[in-house]
């Protein structure tokens, strides 16, 4: 308890200025500039739209090697626009 008692009694020492406001509004949000695209963002979008479609025309050539048409695709509510393209290029 004793040392309670020093602990409290000590004199505080704050680093805040004296005229410093303790609270201020908010400022307005400043709209942020829209970033520009790096050429790393385009390159890392493009190698997962690559993969994206290596994908598709795996999943779509598994369906087409199993002899599956194309509303068995449907069903499984895959939207194939370019799969479907690749199915018939396939053949």
């Amino acid at each position: 308890l004793q040392n309670l008692v020093t602990v409290v009694s000590s004199p505080l020492r704050f680093s805040l200025k004296e005229d410093a406001p303790l609270w201020s509004p908010a400022a307005p949000p400043t709209p942020a500039a829209p970033l520009a695209p790096t050429q790393k963002t385009l390159e890392n979008l493009q190698s997962e739209v690559e993969d994206c479609c290596k994908i598709t025309r795996g999943a779509v050539d598994i369906i087409t090697k199993r002899g599956e048409s194309l509303s068995r695709l449907e069903e499984h509510s895959i939207d194939l626009e370019e799969g479907v393209s690749v199915v018939n290029m396939y053949g």
